[in-house]
């Protein structure tokens, strides 16, 4: 897929990080290695990106990063560990924690322009964390606590 560039960003053992680099180096710059970026960086780097793989191989409670994905607009495609599940219940590709499984989701919307556009549109129309979401879920909590009075 010549067209694509691909960004890993994040922690991980340093050793990860220089295999990564490794395989990708063949691909030259259209594939780049980084660790921890600022948070603001991040958000821009989500903003202008297609495709987001959160690749979480451990039970995390809440998966802020796939989260802001979705929030981003982009597609998501994430592993099915821990509260990872509840926010990709509506959107977002769900996938077992394997670099297979990874990679097939991968090939699929880089491959399929319109699944890609499929599952960016989830991400914008599904996304239950949206400002406005959250201020229709805490009013409705309000509700029902004033009702209880």
């Amino acid at each position: 897929y010549p067209e694509w560039r691909c960004m890993f960003v994040g922690a991980g053992d340093q050793d990860v990080l220089s295999n990564l680099d490794r395989i990708l180096k063949p691909l030259g710059s259209r594939a780049e290695v980084h660790g921890l970026k600022p948070y603001d960086e991040i958000l821009d780097l989500f903003a202008r990106s297609s495709i987001i793989g959160v690749p979480v191989f451990c039970d995390e409670a809440f998966g802020r990063t796939a989260a802001e994905a979705l929030a981003a607009g982009a597609a998501l495609i994430a592993t099915n560990k821990g509260g990872l599940d509840d926010i990709l219940q509506r959107a977002g590709i769900c996938v077992e924690p394997t670099v297979e499984s990874m990679t097939d989701a991968l090939e699929l919307l880089v491959g399929e322009m319109e699944e890609l556009i499929k599952e960016q549109e989830k991400s914008w129309t599904n996304f239950d964390y949206s400002v406005e979401q959250s201020a229709l879920q805490l009013e409705g909590v309000r509700e029902r606590l004033f009702e209880s009075l």
